[in-house]
């Protein structure tokens, strides 16, 4: 644990401020960057979870890079500030990762008060200032090699500026994996046909693929079926997938809870959420397309200032 106040060296120098939060694998902490006296955010690695110093720095090294490289993808992305290794006996090694800190709010309670205010125009509001900009987010990743692997309403933040839309960002890169880019745009196989996967990490139940509890090797139409449970959520205004003992509890239907869906947006999450990876979008490119859809058919038509009004009726005048 560290104690505010305590300095830690890096490329700049910075101070720890209080203690934030305990996450699956780290530990959280609010700090100050001592050179741009900006907020900063420093998580460090739980040795205790991890068994043994090579797996931990393995994990280190995969969420730095994915952090580093996702962070060139705009506004929507966490930006890595720092990363620092202090390397003694395993139980005593740190590692560090320092990024900027994000004045924002969890997903959850921001989406309830949203489908308050926004009323009927919560579906447009969300696909075109949330999801839009997240399926632009994932496709730079995906483009750039990186998988997510746990995608959920938990990491998200939603950045809020005053007379501003919401800027989400998206956090967490702790179960993260490179892969070839070239594989997005192959049809994958067979549920039942693919490589069984040798790894274990940490996913949030109710939004992982059906490939993840096969024991299967994670896939680009993997974060996809996580992109659209997310959705499902939304637009289902908070419900959660159920369990079943048929592969059907997969295959989402929002109208089922909820009838007011558009069926623009039911027919989206059905898609990107089939059993069968090969029948989902094949890449995030193809869900744009759906996306960018909805929004130029649901966009607001603009109401005629009342200036323009007054010209055109003392024209008619003369």
């Amino acid at each position: 644990m560290f104690k505010p106040g305590r300095i830690i060296r890096g490329k700049r120098k910075y101070k720890i401020k209080k203690y934030m939060e305990s996450g699956g694998f780290s530990k959280l902490y609010l700090g100050l960057n001592l050179h741009t006296n900006r907020h900063i955010v420093v998580k460090v690695l739980r040795n205790d979870k991890f068994d043994d110093l090579e797996e931990e720095e393995d994990y280190f090294r995969r969420e730095r890079a994915f952090i580093d490289i996702q962070s060139k993808s705009g506004s929507h992305a966490l930006r890595l500030v720092d990363s620092i290794v202090i390397k003694k006996d395993w139980k005593n090694s740190k590692f560090i990762l320092i990024t900027n800190y994000i004045n924002g709010e969890d997903f959850d309670p921001w989406l309830h008060d949203i489908i308050e205010k926004k009323g009927d125009r919560v579906y447009y509001y969300l696909v075109k200032y949330i999801f839009y900009p997240l399926c632009e987010y994932f496709s730079y990743c995906h483009n750039h090699g990186l998988l997510h692997r746990d995608f959920s309403p938990s990491n998200i933040l939603i950045k809020k500026y005053k007379k501003k839309k919401p800027v989400p960002v998206v956090i967490d890169f702790g179960a993260s994996l490179n892969f070839d880019p070239a594989k997005i745009y192959r049809v994958p196989p067979y549920l039942e046909d693919l490589e069984d996967s040798e790894e274990s990490y940490v996913y949030t139940e109710g939004y992982n693929p059906p490939e993840v509890d096969e024991d299967k090797v994670f896939l680009p139409q993997s974060d996809i079926y996580c992109f659209g449970a997310v959705m499902f959520y939304s637009f289902s205004l908070g419900k959660e997938r159920e369990e079943d003992e048929d592969y059907t509890e997969y295959e989402l239907n929002t109208q089922k809870y909820n009838i007011d869906c558009p069926d623009e947006l039911d027919a989206i999450v059905s898609k990107c959420t089939q059993y069968e990876p090969r029948e989902r979008y094949l890449s995030f490119d193809h869900l744009m397309i759906d996306l960018k859809a909805f929004i130029d058919k649901y966009k607001p038509k603009r109401k005629s200032s009342s200036k323009k009004n007054r010209k055109k009726n003392s024209k008619k005048k003369i």
